[in-house]
């Protein structure tokens, strides 16, 4: 080997030394370059045994050639490295996750059967009168279905803050006879529409029974959509200060007018309280009660 081949050799010794002392991953572009450079001028001053064909390899060529090999081989390995390092979020910016897909739509609805509205069932206009058929909750949590005779909505016979219509909260089925309001509450009593009431007791009606401003008679069983519970009857006081509410509120979507007979039922789903009155003026009671009792035998519970 000539001086100037072993000056070039050495020149590029020191440049791998100090790119793999630096950290492979800070290996700069000119320092590729010029490494890669000289392979296609290299000169073929000394002939070898080695010959492929026409072509003859020097020794000190081969052996250049080679380290150039072993530089390449690193460097795509590296950026292998690199870029799947980047992929997995190790040693790299953190990439934030794709975002989920969003909710799917409701699933489709067997036949016959609607989703429930803000207005009258069934109709598409809240000017409508409600249609008889099969309905199933929009909103409300457990999901059950009911049948309705024509002329039901969803609201309340009383239109004051919440329960008036259905909400995540519970819901309120209404013919302007009387109403059947099905809720799971979160607390009872609120000192204001919206606001948070007393914890819900483990035995709500065993509670309710000793409120001064019912009047309660024994519970009893019932079966509502396949499950067991317990209800019990009674006539809400017709003195109860009611204020801006114009109702007694038990929870915010059990609102009683004072002076209606009312039956609270209460069944537990899935260790959740979901409690269905029914509600109606005393003079009124015994006609919408049957009606209503066949729309409460009609609720079916959606899995």
């Amino acid at each position: 080997m000539n001086d100037h081949d072993r000056t070039r050799d050495e020149g590029l010794d020191r440049r791998i030394t100090t790119w793999l002392e630096d950290g492979p991953e800070l290996a700069p572009f000119d320092f590729v370059e010029s490494t890669l450079a000289p392979i296609p001028a290299m000169a073929q001053r000394r002939r070898s045994p080695v010959a492929i064909g026409r072509l003859t390899i020097s020794v000190g060529t081969l052996a250049r050639l080679a380290v150039a090999a072993v530089v390449v081989v690193a460097l795509v390995g590296l950026g292998s490295v690199i870029l799947h390092a980047g992929l997995l979020g190790v040693g790299g910016p953190q990439s934030s996750p794709p975002a989920s897909a969003s909710p799917s739509t409701q699933r489709p609805l067997p036949s016959g059967v609607s989703f429930t509205n803000a207005g009258p069932l069934g109709a598409s206009q809240g000017s409508d009168p409600g249609k008889a058929g099969t309905y199933q909750t929009l909103q409300f949590k457990p999901a059950f279905r009911f049948t309705v005779p024509a002329g039901w909505s969803t609201g309340q016979i009383l239109h004051t803050f919440l329960g008036a219509d259905e909400s995540a909260s519970g819901i309120a089925l209404t013919n302007g006879g009387g109403v059947i309001v099905v809720t799971s509450p979160s607390s009872i009593y609120p000192p204001a529409p919206g606001d948070t009431g007393s914890p819900v007791p483990a035995d709500l009606l065993a509670t309710l029974a000793k409120d001064p401003k019912l009047t309660l008679g024994p519970t009893s069983a019932v079966t509502i959509g396949g499950l067991a519970g317990m209800q019990v009857e009674g006539i809400v006081k017709s003195d109860v200060q009611t204020g801006q509410d114009s109702g007694y509120r038990i929870s915010d979507y059990l609102l009683a007018k004072p002076g209606n007979h009312v039956r609270l039922a209460v069944i537990v789903v899935g260790g959740q309280t979901v409690v269905v009155m029914t509600s109606a003026t005393p003079a009124d009671w015994a006609a919408f009660a049957t009606t209503a009792d066949a729309i409460i035998g009609s609720i079916a519970l959606v899995p």
